[in-house]
């Protein structure tokens, strides 16, 4: 998986990783999220849907570096408070995606 999201609607300058911009791009990424919503939104920004196992791993790495943690209900959480919304302006994504 790339380390930088490719996606060509998003700029080249984004020094964003992958997985924070496909987190970016839901309506909640502010909130709690679940590697499945995030996999259904892959499937709509990218010619290839990522599986729920890879981003798990995926989250894996991002929590290892303290940008995401795991709740009590399973869900996802930016560690960050906004920092999707960081991710959103630096990128110019619309809400939602």
């Amino acid at each position: 998986m790339p380390r930088y999201y490719t996606n060509p609607e998003i700029p080249a300058r984004s020094p964003h990783t992958f997985g924070e911009c496909l987190v970016a791009s839901l309506e909640n990424c502010d909130g709690a999220f679940t590697v499945q919503e995030v996999s259904e939104m892959s499937a709509k920004i990218l010619e290839k849907r990522i599986s729920p196992s890879q981003i798990s791993q995926m989250f894996s790495k991002l929590s290892d570096a303290g940008l995401v943690y795991k709740n009590r209900l399973g869900k996802y959480v930016f560690a960050v408070l906004l920092l999707g919304q960081f991710v959103k302006r630096q990128m110019d994504l619309p809400n939602g995606g």
